[in-house]
């Protein structure tokens, strides 16, 4: 049996995590901004990667990305362990596409990316961070 979730759950749950209780009092699902601020303080694209990741890296950052389960928008299950992640932010591209970022099995890749893959019915993890 395959999961389908209607696009209007994403918005609904991550764009406003705050009221939906995803993240503990006092955190929230990072924005696009917010990622890519990590990226750059991190050293850009082909550093970051390397800093955050516990396999294939040395994850100086602390962050210990590691690879997940994740559902496609096509309602199937993905594995992914070990040679990369997507987290959704709290941005939408163009009205329409949640952003996301991703990491991949490529050490020197961790961006951030919009729906070419990723539709808001699909399910991918959330990090929450410390509300300033």
């Amino acid at each position: 049996m395959v999961a389908h979730y209607p696009p209007e759950c994403w918005p609904s749950m991550v764009q406003n995590s705050h009221n939906r209780n995803i993240c503990p009092a006092g955190w929230h699902v990072p924005t696009r901004e917010e990622w890519l601020v990590l990226i750059n303080y991190l050293g850009g694209d082909n550093v970051a990667s390397s800093k955050i990741r516990v396999n294939k890296g040395t994850n100086s950052s602390g962050f210990s990305a590691l690879g997940i389960i994740w559902r496609g928008d096509d309602g199937l299950f993905y594995y992914s362990l070990g040679s990369g992640a997507y987290w959704w932010t709290n941005s939408v591209f163009n009205n329409t596409y949640p952003f996301y970022t991703y990491l991949y099995s490529d050490p020197n890749n961790l961006r951030v990316g919009y729906g070419q893959y990723f539709e808001k019915n699909a399910g991918v993890s959330v990090r929450c961070v410390k509300d300033l």
